[in-house]
């Protein structure tokens, strides 16, 4: 129900996406209130699969634990809380959203590596050194 009425809301705020203006010259006012409505019926009428998906990235580090990252408030929120398990399965702590995110990579010796980009969208390594200890 939360992704229809996202979906709902964001419709209601357009005036006309960019494909319906071009469909516009082509056809009557009415016709394209009748597009515009079936548009909104297909959103209403969406079909889910029972579950949502909680998972959004599982990832393992060289000595075997795994950063389990799940989904945040909304179910299609991909950056939501990284939980860590040790190699035996402890629960070792969650990283809050966001902080600092799932790694690209692990390394040795709690190195990971993360891509990131600049304000031209020119990507760079970066490799940090996490604590031992979760918080």
């Amino acid at each position: 129900s939360a992704t229809v009425e996202y979906e709902l809301k964001d419709l209601e705020e357009e005036t006309m996406p960019a494909s319906a203006s071009a469909a516009a010259a082509y056809f009557s006012a009415d016709r394209m209130e009748e597009i515009w409505e079936g548009m909104r019926e297909g959103i209403e009428n969406r079909e889910f699969f029972p579950e949502i998906p909680v998972l959004r990235g599982l990832r393992a580090t060289w000595n075997g634990s795994l950063w389990v990252g799940r989904r945040g408030e909304e179910p299609w929120d991909d950056d939501g809380p990284i939980d860590v398990f040790g190699p035996d399965g402890r629960y070792l702590g969650t990283f809050a959203a966001g902080d600092p995110g799932m790694p690209n990579a692990f390394g040795p010796d709690g190195l990971v590596a993360f891509v990131e980009r600049d304000e031209l969208d020119v990507p760079s390594i970066v490799v940090k050194r996490l604590q031992t200890e979760v918080r």
